[in-house]
């Protein structure tokens, strides 16, 4: 009978080998029993990765419009602070002209326009709030301010008003200037574009955008009733007392009027935020699913695994445990 045997050397080298796909085997499946997933994925899904393929592209799409969402929520979520500051003052404001109007007296008229400044200062302030580096009420060009600053404005109105000689024709001119189309708010004062705001994409096909600007009739009017009673306060233009109470209750009527827009442009803008949170819960739904499609497709077996990789370890010690025993022998010990 014919025998073959294996040189030393050509053994030495088998046993190697086996012990390296041994230890192999132990990774592979140490890895997919620490991660619930297949690592031979082309195995597991029989050479077809469509699904696979569209699970993963649903899975990075829900990524970006995650971020889009999180970047409109916080957007809006900024001009809704901003615009509800203004509309605080307005409702602060107007009612303490009108009470001051109703009393007549010129230390009670100036005591309640010397707030006008500060209020107008608060409104421009929050008009020009940024975030990340937008300009929030900037249409088009959100890289810079939608205004110049309140005293920049109020700069701007100090010849006009001295140049009234009554209290009509001062409000009369003031007015022109914040909502003639072309008039000195449009060129002078506001700073941003007439374009539209930036759009937010928030799903498959569907997009948000905050369309309130600084150059708003609602902020127009809001700016006009600051402004003509911060021009009053610093005496600019007629300033007695009749003058001066005709100057506050047409301060107070516009801002008045103000508040009513400043509440339509909140609700539509509540509206935007709504369709934003219908999104956001939308996509995690969706990704949620996805991720249990895919952990259905990649996933394994925890416990015909952890077998597998109990015999698979046995393995490895026996083959530690040969090799151990075949490199103690000796021509001593074989002659014993």
């Amino acid at each position: 009978m014919q025998v073959t045997s294996l040189g030393d050397m050509a053994q030495s080298f088998q046993l190697r080998l086996h012990n390296n796909t041994v230890k192999t085997d132990v990774q592979r499946l140490t890895k997919e029993l620490s991660s619930g997933q297949t690592s031979d994925i082309g195995k597991t899904v029989r050479g077809d990765f469509s699904l696979l393929a569209g699970v993963e592209r649903g899975l990075r799409l829900s990524e970006i419009y995650a971020t889009s969402i999180a970047e409109a929520d916080l957007y809006t979520g900024a001009q809704q602070a901003a615009l509800g500051t203004i509309q605080d003052k307005l409702t602060d404001l107007a009612p303490l002209l009108f009470s001051a109007t109703g009393a007549g007296e010129f230390a009670t008229l100036f005591g309640a326009a010397a707030d006008a400044e500060s209020a107008l200062d608060l409104a421009v302030s929050a008009l020009n709030t940024q975030i990340a580096g937008r300009s929030l009420f900037a249409g088009d060009k959100p890289d810079q301010p939608a205004l110049i600053s309140a005293e920049a404005i109020l700069d701007e109105l100090t010849p006009i008003a001295a140049a009234a000689s009554t209290a009509s024709e001062m409000v009369s001119l003031i007015t022109d200037w914040f909502l003639q189309a072309g008039g000195g708010y449009e060129t002078l004062a506001f700073t941003g574009g007439d374009g539209a705001t930036p759009s937010y994409l928030i799903g498959e096909g569907e997009t948000v955008a905050a369309g309130s600007t600084a150059n708003d009739q609602g902020v127009r009017e809001a700016l006009l009733g600051f402004s003509i009673a911060a021009l009053a306060a610093r005496q600019t233009g007629p300033s007695d007392t009749a003058s001066l109470q005709s100057l506050l209750e047409a301060a107070g009527t516009r801002m008045l009027s103000a508040q009513d827009s400043f509440s339509s442009m909140r609700a539509d803008l509540g509206i935007v935020q709504g369709r934003i949170e219908e999104s956001r819960v939308r996509n995690e739904a969706m990704a949620a699913s996805l991720t249990l499609e895919q952990g259905r497709i990649l996933g394994i077996d925890p416990y015909e695994t952890a077998t597998e990789l109990e015999a698979t370890s046995l393995r490895l010690e026996t083959l530690f445990l040969l090799t151990s025993r075949l490199s103690r022998l000796s021509l001593a010990e074989y002659l014993r």
